[in-house]
């Protein structure tokens, strides 16, 4: 017979749907290893498709159960509460947290809580108390190394601050007074011997304000500068209410020492608002501005300086010590000057106290000789430079004063 045209075609269509239909059969009927591989890979690729059908009707079905459920007022399983299934587990979790937060012992610290620094803590925990008396000073000037010191047996006070030390090496006090001893009247192994045992006694007592400040002028005496700086700016950061203004008026000093010339610039223009009855800050102020590029304004300064101290004082506030341990007596401080210099004519601070003595009792030409003298024993120091500078600006040779005034600033990193 004879077939129309795409007979073929759609006969060839039934039997390979029939031949899908029937692969699994086939397969299982056909024979060999081969064969037996080829109908379980069909039999697994039925069965996935299968499953996912199932998925997909599944899926189907849910959403009009749903719907149907939202219809009929009751509750959606498939919908997310954020209350329920947002913020209850959070909260519930937030409360875990802090009770067991609330199980770790805190131990307060004052330092990082409260902004008081180690060294202010440290300063607060007086274990004794008479460290920090305002006695000490006069207690501890009655111990036998100071009292032979003043007294000038500079051999014997060393002698005994020695002993001291190795006696009682453990007890800030005496270290204290032995460091403050061989500091004062050593030579430079004596001086930094002394440095050793002001900082073991700071170490020891650092609440005291007493022994850091020595502590702070030994470091200088050995030309230790940073480092007494450092101590220095410690001191008026922890017992600034305590130490008075002579501290700050010597950290200024190291400043000019150091050619940290607008921090001198600032601190002695800071003691000057403080205490404007004190003429030795103009003074100082005049270095630290010449020091600082001011010369000429720096001199001027100078000179308004000098001129308060002899019209409040009657003489350099540098020998204030000396005048008051007289009783105020000028002249009396002047003849015992004197005779220091005489047994002593090499001691160039003695020299020094002697001029200014002479400047304030108005013997400028005995002031000079007694400065030319000193210049032999150290030509640039910058104490001799700057009382020359006053005594020629009081003899009206202003040009040479401002040359050694000039020279007392650039010599100033060696002052003693």
């Amino acid at each position: 017979m004879f077939k129309k045209k795409g007979d073929d075609k759609k006969g060839a269509a039934k039997n390979s749907d029939a031949q899908a239909a029937g692969s699994v059969p086939a397969s299982a009927s056909a024979s060999g290893p081969g064969a037996e591989a080829a109908g379980n890979v069909s039999s697994q690729a039925m069965s996935g498709a299968q499953t996912a059908s199932n998925s997909a009707t599944n899926l189907s079905a849910q959403e009009p159960l749903a719907a149907e459920g939202a219809q009929a007022g009751q509750k959606n399983p498939y919908k997310i509460s954020i209350v329920t299934d947002v913020l209850l587990p959070v909260t519930l979790a937030l409360g875990c947290c802090g009770a067991f937060c609330a199980t770790v012992k805190i131990v307060p610290d004052k330092v990082s809580i409260y902004g008081v620094s180690k060294e202010i803590s440290e300063a607060e925990n007086v274990a004794d108390k008479s460290l920090v008396s305002p006695q000490f000073p006069e207690e501890v000037a009655q111990s036998e190394p100071l009292k032979l010191l003043k007294k000038g047996d500079v051999a014997a006070a060393l002698n005994a601050a020695r002993a001291l030390a190795g006696k009682k090496g453990d007890d800030a006090r005496s270290l204290y007074v032995a460091g403050v001893t061989l500091v004062q009247g050593g030579g430079k192994a004596d001086k930094e011997k002394g440095v050793e045992y002001l900082a073991k006694a700071y170490e020891l007592a650092p609440y005291s304000q007493f022994v850091l400040l020595e502590y702070a002028r030994g470091l200088n005496a050995v030309n230790r500068d940073e480092d007494s700086i450092g101590m220095y700016e410690k001191l008026l950061r922890v017992f600034a209410d305590k130490v008075g203004m002579a501290p700050k008026r010597e950290l200024g000093d190291m400043y000019l020492k150091t050619n940290k010339s607008a921090e001198a610039v600032k601190t002695f223009t800071e003691l000057m608002q403080v205490d404007s009855k004190d003429p030795s800050y103009q003074r100082k102020l005049g270095f630290a501005l010449a020091q600082d590029g001011k010369q000429q304004d720096g001199f001027e300064e100078f000179r308004k300086g000098f001129t308060k101290e002899q019209d409040t004082l009657g003489y350099p506030y540098a020998v204030y010590d000396i005048v008051s341990a007289h009783a105020g007596l000028l002249e009396s401080a002047l003849a015992d000057q004197e005779k220091i210099v005489a047994k002593n004519p090499n001691d160039l601070q003695a020299l020094l106290a002697l001029a200014r003595l002479y400047i304030g009792t108005n013997k400028l030409k005995e002031a000079r000789d007694t400065l030319d003298k000193a210049r032999k024993l150290q030509e640039l120091n910058p104490d001799l430079h700057e009382i020359m500078a006053e005594v020629m600006c009081r003899q009206n040779q202003s040009t040479s004063g401002f040359d050694e005034f000039r020279m007392a600033v650039n010599n100033m990193h060696l002052k003693d």
